[in-house]
């Protein structure tokens, strides 16, 4: 829903063995101004029909981070004859719009800069296997640290933090599998399995009718061959159409490339990349200039910064100009957020890597127990580190 206006489909699929015939109703729910609007459905025994409805919502306030507006849409299916309801189902959402134009990430017709940082699902009690109470605690961060939003970093997330998300007013960068993929799996993914395609696809189909999921990311650090560019474009683009198929809200897509040079770029609607100037490579002082060169590239496209980060040994003080130490650590970041800071006219978020340390797999890290130790938290995710309240009290 956007601009005053919902756009419902009801998928209605028939498993008996004779034609249904019938009415769905879409009642677009309370805090709207409208009234329900029936629609006719004709399904073919064994078919799937899709019920369309364009329903005028006047006073429905908008969606956004500041004031998270969760509406609830109701659809029912009754029976021609008789009209007796045979089923029924409700979907929570919000009156929002997403575009780009301008070099601008626009929610709502307004500039927006996300300040995000990436998470991973897992706690050191329970691992994936989260409690609710749990969720509370580790997304309760991105609040304390006044940021807002996150990206679900290489794979979707469990359904209630989408709920989560929409009740608190969080924009979501949201996710698939897609990650370190070479040319030969790209080629083969993209020519015979299309197991990309679905991820994406599923991705958008699931999550669609959240108001916080502003922004899709395709994939993560994938290699990018010299020679196999044609391969990768045609991946990512066949990626971005299975999207845009159910998007009716017609949310950007992007990813979080290994580079700045991406061959691909000119698909995406935002620029995202992967950086760890000062850290894996070059200065942190590199950044500005990387960030001017790509804006002159892709003129008209706002950049993110999908991820940015470094590590610090926990408790480990120091100067500033000592790798490890917390306030080596602290300075990296302000580096990075300052340089981004410079150039909103162009650069539209920012997601820090990450918010507390994760395990890492099998064969990385094992002197420290395969932890990694780039988070603004320790491992309990309560213990802080001095990037914690740096990022907190960041602004631009």
């Amino acid at each position: 829903a956007g601009d005053g206006r919902l756009d419902a489909r009801v998928v209605v699929e028939n498993r008996g063995e004779e034609t249904f015939e019938g009415h769905v109703l879409v009642d677009p729910g309370k805090g709207t101004g409208a009234k329900s609007t029936k629609v006719p459905v004709r399904v073919p025994a064994g078919g799937v029909s899709v019920a369309k409805a364009q329903i005028p919502i006047p006073k429905a306030r908008p969606w956004s981070a500041e004031r998270p507006v969760v509406l609830t849409a109701m659809a029912s299916l009754t029976t021609g004859r008789s009209g007796n309801r045979v089923d029924v189902l409700s979907s929570r959402y919000g009156m929002r719009t997403v575009e780009v134009r301008d070099s601008k990430f626009l929610v709502n017709g307004q500039p927006t800069f996300l300040k995000a940082i990436n998470w991973h699902e897992e706690s050191a009690a329970h691992g994936r296997s989260m409690t609710r109470k749990e969720y509370d605690h580790e997304l309760g961060h991105v609040l304390a640290m006044n940021l807002n939003g996150v990206r679900n970093c290489v794979y979707p997330r469990h359904p209630y933090t989408y709920d989560w998300a929409d009740e608190h007013g969080v924009y979501v960068m949201d996710d698939t599998d897609n990650m370190w993929m070479n040319t030969e799996q790209i080629k083969l993914q993209t020519e015979q399995y299309g197991l990309s395609r679905a991820i994406a696809l599923t991705m958008a189909w699931n999550n669609h009718n959240h108001p916080s999921v502003v922004i899709w990311c395709l994939q993560n650090e994938s290699e990018i061959d010299p020679d196999g560019a044609p391969i990768y474009r045609a991946w990512l683009a066949d990626m971005k159409a299975a999207v845009k198929a159910v998007d009716l809200a017609g949310r950007p897509v992007t990813w979080a490339s290994s580079t700045s040079w991406d061959p691909a770029f000119d698909i995406a609607d935002v620029v995202g990349f992967n950086e760890y100037f000062g850290y894996f490579y070059g200065t942190n002082e590199d950044l500005g200039p990387t960030l001017d060169a790509v804006h002159q590239n892709h003129p008209g496209k706002p950049i993110m910064i999908t991820e940015n980060g470094s590590w610090s040994f926990f408790g480990h003080h120091g100067p500033e100009t000592e790798p490890g130490t917390e306030e080596w650590q602290a300075m990296n970041f302000r580096s990075h957020w300052a340089q981004c800071a410079e150039r909103t006219d162009f650069v539209a978020g920012y997601f820090f890597w990450v918010l507390k340390d994760y395990k890492q797999r099998r064969g990385y890290n094992l002197e420290y127990n395969g932890i990694s130790e780039m988070g603004t938290l320790a491992f309990d995710s309560r213990t802080k580190r001095l990037v914690y309240d740096e990022i907190r009290n960041a602004t631009l």
